[in-house]
């Protein structure tokens, strides 16, 4: 079993503090609480060509459901100031979902047990869970590769650092924010921290950093795919050839030749040297032709003494006959 796997098995089995006393569930904020001084207002980027939620804040006063039903007002302050990762879990439930509007940070919240302090990806995937019965995949301790790769294949992924953000750089502490599934012309990811004011775009080094800060193997849980790739573009189907040779013995030969000694030049001259004596006021018929011996000719001339359009002969030339490509 490798160590990721045993780490999750073992958050599983320890009651929730002390599983956060050993240091194997790490909440969020961790160091101290968000504030109102730490809000910051990002301008309002491009809509993109993907699917993008709008945008949640982690803020009491901009969140409807803090406090949520009978609450009091102060429990909601303690909650909105405290909801990074359920804000971000939100935000990514909206993608998972593909659901625009999506829900709050204060419906993740209050859709799992703990209503003290921070919270975690633990009980993001018991939100999600009870919230809508769909699963969060957690990933903690892949590594920033596993980051890379399911940022390459469109999925939301929440994640926690420490220091000073990315982006605003508007809180140091232990902190969790959402990337979503876009990424702009200067190779820029699209960013989510719950206390700016909007949707950013940041580099992914500056990710990495932030969130190696607080593990080395980076703490994040993932949605599911939220966009499939464009389908592979069908193959053209072989073209038919441009000629089917007749059955008779000889044509498939005579037609390379003919074609290769300059077709019609070749058509002109056979008709002006056999066909003079048959001229009738300057047209031909079928009657005027003695298809016995046209496979003996270097090109198929049959196939078109077979054409309902005659040649007209012009004392020179014979024009006007059909030739097959």
């Amino acid at each position: 079993m490798q160590f990721a796997e045993l780490k999750v098995t073992l958050i599983g089995w320890l009651p929730r503090g002390f599983a956060v006393w050993l240091g194997l569930r790490k909440l969020s904020p961790r160091d101290r609480k968000p504030t109102r001084a730490n809000q910051s207002n990002v301008p309002v980027i491009d809509t993109g060509a993907s699917f993008r939620p709008d945008w949640r804040k982690q803020n009491p006063s901009s969140d409807p459901k803090e406090p949520y039903g009978s609450e009091s007002g102060s429990a909601g302050e303690e909650h909105g100031w405290g909801n990074c990762t359920m804000v971000s879990a939100a935000l990514a439930y909206a993608y998972h979902v593909k659901d625009k509007s999506g829900p709050h940070g204060g419906d993740m919240r209050h859709n799992q047990s703990d209503l003290s302090g921070g919270t975690d990806l633990y009980d993001a995937r018991t939100a999600w869970d009870n919230f809508g019965n769909q699963s969060l995949t957690i990933k903690s301790g892949q590594g920033w590769s596993a980051v890379k790769a399911a940022h390459n294949e469109k999925r939301a992924i929440i994640i926690q650092g420490e220091g000073n953000v990315p982006g605003t750089e508007s809180f140091d502490g232990g902190h969790a924010c959402i990337i979503g599934i876009e990424t702009n012309s200067e190779g820029k990811w699209l960013w989510g921290d719950p206390l700016a004011s909007g949707w950013q775009w940041v580099s992914p080094g500056s990710i990495e950093d932030w969130a190696k800060r607080l593990s080395s193997g980076v703490l994040f849980a993932v949605s599911k795919v939220v966009e499939n790739p464009p389908p592979e573009p069908p193959e053209e189907p072989d073209k038919p050839p441009a000629y089917v040779f007749p059955p008779d013995p000889g044509y498939g030969e005579g037609y390379a030749k003919g074609r290769l000694d300059g077709s019609n030049t070749a058509l002109d001259m056979v008709f002006a040297s056999w066909m003079q004596s048959s001229v009738r006021g300057g047209y031909w018929d079928r009657s005027d032709w003695n298809k016995a011996t046209w496979s003996q000719l270097p090109i198929p001339i049959a196939e078109v003494a077979r054409a309902s359009k005659p040649a007209v002969w012009d004392g020179h030339n014979w024009t006007g006959a059909i030739w097959l490509n």
